[in-house]
């Protein structure tokens, strides 16, 4: 008997492509959902496929993420986000791992990014993030932002990647970014230690740094205009959430 998965989620106004994502896992044994009062049609859209839905305050990814892993009642967890798609290979390697059992706590899987609806060549052709995991033996860093999955126990890697549409139109890449940096922006003010005038010197060299290495090193060059922004996003992003952070202090 092959192991079972509970496919975890939380989404806030996802009505224009939560569908593409639950399609995608109607495979799994259950779908858990935590939806942040989406004012869309989110729910409705859910709803058809699963009833496990809760209406739930969001204050941070991490703790909507640890808070789903107590809904679970699967052996094992398959992390996604609306924004993601897991393709009919990859499902059928999922099962197809799971007709053994070999001591794996958790399996990392491939993102594939796309961005302005080009499949992304460069930064962040690569990266690998463990989506597929043991419930007892992973659990989200309690971080504001850029919170890791810890896992205790041996990883594997699985083949086929997990398609990422985080950023379809130029407005959705503002949309986030402004987001995130506010997130940051609060993450920083909760410190103690005030930056000064050499540390933030540091972080302006650091920018034109990050744009540099992901353009030329990253290959970013490579995927013309959504590169490019991606970069100049990328390059801003500390520069942004150290400005927030100062204005919240005032």
């Amino acid at each position: 008997m092959r192991a079972q998965v509970s496919a975890i989620l939380h989404v806030y106004n996802e009505a224009h492509q939560i569908r593409e994502c639950l399609e995608g896992i109607k495979w799994a044994d259950e779908i858990i959902i935590m939806d942040c009062f989406s004012q869309d049609d989110t729910v409705a859209i859910a709803s058809q496929f699963t009833q496990k839905i809760h209406q739930r305050r969001y204050i941070n990814a991490a703790e909507a993420k640890n808070w789903l892993l107590t809904q679970a009642t699967r052996e094992w967890i398959l992390a996604i986000d609306a924004d993601e798609r897991c393709t009919q290979e990859l499902a059928q390697e999922i099962q197809q791992r799971f007709s053994f059992e070999d001591g794996t706590a958790g399996y990392s899987i491939l993102l594939q990014t796309f961005c302005l609806g080009r499949k992304m060549q460069g930064w962040p052709k690569g990266e690998r993030q463990v989506r597929l995991f043991k419930k007892t033996l992973a659990r989200w860093e309690d971080k504001e932002v850029h919170s890791k999955l810890v896992v205790h126990g041996s990883r594997k890697e699985l083949v086929h990647p997990l398609l990422h549409y985080p950023y379809p139109t130029i407005n959705a890449l503002w949309v986030k970014f402004d987001r995130y940096t506010t997130f940051e922006a609060r993450a920083r003010q909760k410190g103690k230690k005030r930056l000064g005038l050499f540390g933030f010197l540091k972080i302006l060299i650091g920018s034109f740094t990050i744009f540099f290495r992901m353009v030329f090193l990253r290959g970013c060059f490579r995927d013309g205009r959504a590169g490019l922004l991606l970069a100049f996003f990328s390059a801003c992003y500390p520069l942004v959430s150290v400005c927030k952070s100062w204005g919240r202090r005032e």
